[in-house]
């Protein structure tokens, strides 16, 4: 084993030079080769207190350092390396396993030992750390241990660490800091004694986006400028940044006397809360009584579209890619799935659409299933910027309901020869259909009362008028100054009054009248005005010429009627038509 190891201060009573690598001050027992220690002195007594006592060391690297347990035993290594002194000269963090390194904590270049008190009594490494011997508490101004500095007297046992402690707020590129963005360090003093205003404002450094422009991020000035810190006191101190970052790493280090901790982050291209962090998009595919559908993703007209609901967004985001293989679905098919968003920007709040891409032959033949059953095809994790949720997407059975539904609609007989018209005639028809939802059961009853409607709609449309051609009468139109025809003329209902001498109206009864039945200047389009709106400009004459066609239609049937009587009146009333 060549360690160039020397002793140092070595003042001795007599001087035994070797030519070997490692200078002692006597011949070495060779005990202990291949174990941690270079060199095991904890029985080394027999000089007085200023001999034999320094030693030169060599360094090593604490962060990938391990203990060698195996021969641990009252006379190697009897208090489980408590005490054990090294020079290290790495940076970082111990081994994360304290069975083998003792508990995890920062370390920088310089002199180590390992202070495990209760090694004996556990039996082992994992109560122990790695502590420095020289600190900020010997260092640095006001904490003690140098000349002027006032607080405590230096102390073997006097330990001061720092911790990252990771950062608050949100961070989007080209998106400027508020005070809710701060990087925090905790500083623990492990000492008994006080540590009295350290100036830590320039304690923390940043870069963010390295080796490109376009960040000004920094530390804001007058920060933690006065720090004191109590005999086994932590506290996690904040420092709040200024500036606009860029995307890309965000790196905070902590670096003064001798501490030294560092940490990152990733600063976005944009932010948004999606206000659902499990979305499920389900695809029926049934087969059970009265329904049956065959559910299919494809990249054409079944291609799966995915709306992702979110709030408080600023800031762009970058494409998003998540391939993951299928469940196996009807038939044994499997298919690699891809969910895809494209790149764009967040607006305060909306909607992203996803895509589902289908790999190998491009078609995936959902399981069926009964309804109300479902298997999940595929799970999407999704990460844009600082947030994460996942996109579910399932096979499903689906709602199922049975409707009936009618419907009647009046058809006028149009088969009637020249001079004669049609009668209208109801036709009414049901229909009964089954739908499938993947909603819920009132959306699955709801689809089939409207399917049901439609088709009973149709079964009247298609049948009606061949029903009324068959089962409504045809009527002998009059002909005065009219044409017949095969068109049913409208008709108009009429209520006279007559009034004689005492101004009492007499109802003579309603009487039917077929406006295109005349051709004097009661014409359809004056009795239509008329009728239709209540009142036309042409009242009067409508009222006469009425009368007059009136009169003509009762003395037909027998009646007499005494208009032009100059002590009667007559008054024509509309009451309704079709």
């Amino acid at each position: 084993m060549k360690l160039k190891v020397y002793f140092f201060s070595l003042i001795v009573l007599g001087i035994l030079s070797l030519q070997a690598q490692i200078k002692v001050i006597q011949k070495p027992e060779e005990s202990i080769w291949g174990e941690n220690p270079f060199l095991d002195a904890s029985g080394y007594t027999d000089f007085e207190n200023n001999v034999g006592k320094g030693i030169y060391f060599p360094e090593t690297d604490l962060t990938t350092w391990e203990f060698k347990l195996d021969n641990v035993n009252p006379g190697n290594f009897s208090t489980y390396f408590n005490g054990l002194l090294v020079f290290n000269k790495g940076t970082g963090q111990t081994i994360s396993d304290p069975q083998k390194g003792g508990k995890q904590v920062n370390v920088v270049p310089g002199f180590y030992y390992f202070y495990n008190p209760k090694g004996v009594q556990n039996q082992s490494v994992a109560e122990g750390s790695w502590l420095p011997i020289s600190t900020v508490a010997n260092a640095a101004p006001g904490t003690g241990g140098n000349p002027g500095g006032g607080g405590a007297p230096s102390n073997p046992d006097a330990r001061l660490t720092v911790e990252s402690a990771g950062f608050d707020g949100v961070y989007v590129g080209g998106e400027a800091t508020t005070s809710s963005n701060k990087v925090k360090f905790k500083l623990v003093n492990k000492s008994l004694f006080r540590i009295n205003q350290v100036d830590l404002s320039k304690a923390v450094t940043v870069s963010n986006a390295k080796n490109s422009g376009g960040s000004t991020l920094g530390i804001a000035k007058g920060q933690n400028t006065s720090v004191s810190l109590n005999g086994g006191e932590e506290r996690t101190l904040s420092w709040t940044f200024v500036g606009t970052p860029k995307a890309g790493e965000l790196k905070a280090v902590f670096d003064i006397a001798g501490l030294h901790a560092e940490q990152s982050m990733t600063v976005v291209k944009g932010t948004a809360t999606f206000t659902n962090p499990s979305i499920t998009a389900n695809v029926v595919s049934i087969n059970s009584a009265g329904a049956s559908v065959q559910g299919v993703i494809d990249n054409n007209s079944h291609r799966l579209a995915i709306e992702i609901p979110y709030t408080n967004g600023k800031g762009a985001y970058d494409a998003v890619s998540v391939t993951k293989a299928s469940a196996k679905g009807q038939g044994g098919d499997i298919n690699d799935l891809t969910l895809k968003i494209a790149e764009g920007s967040f607006s305060g709040s909306g909607n992203l659409t996803a895509s589902i891409e289908v790999g190998g032959d491009g078609v995936y033949q959902v399981k069926q299933m009964p309804a109300g059953q479902s298997y999940t095809i595929a799970t999407f994790p999704v990460s844009m910027g600082s947030s994460t949720f996942t996109v579910e997407v399932k096979g499903f059975g689906g709602y199922t309901s049975t409707q009936t539904q009618s419907f009647n609609k009046n058809f006028t007989r149009n088969n009637c020869s020249s001079g004669y018209y049609g009668t209208s005639v109801n036709y009414k028809k049901e229909a009964t259909a089954t739908a499938v939802s993947g909603i819920s059961q009132a959306d699955a009853e709801k689809k089939a009362r409207e399917k049901a409607l439609a088709e009973a709609k149709k079964l009247v449309s298609d049948g009606g008028q061949n029903h009324a051609n068959q089962n409504g009468q045809c009527k002998k139109s009059s002909s005065s100054g009219g044409g017949g025809g095969t068109q049913p003329p409208r008709r108009f209902y009429y209520t006279i009054g007559v009034t004689c001498h005492a101004n009492v109206v007499a109802q003579d009864g309603a009487w039917t009248m077929l406006h295109d039945s005349y051709s004097s200047s009661y014409s359809s389009s004056s009795a239509d005005t008329f009728l239709q709106e209540g009142y036309s400009s042409n009242r009067a004459d409508a009222l006469r010429d009425g009368a007059r066609r009136m009169r003509r239609e009762y003395e037909r049937e027998g009646y007499r009627f005494a208009y032009g009587d100059p002590n009667c009146s007559v008054t024509l009333y509309p009451s309704g038509g079709y």
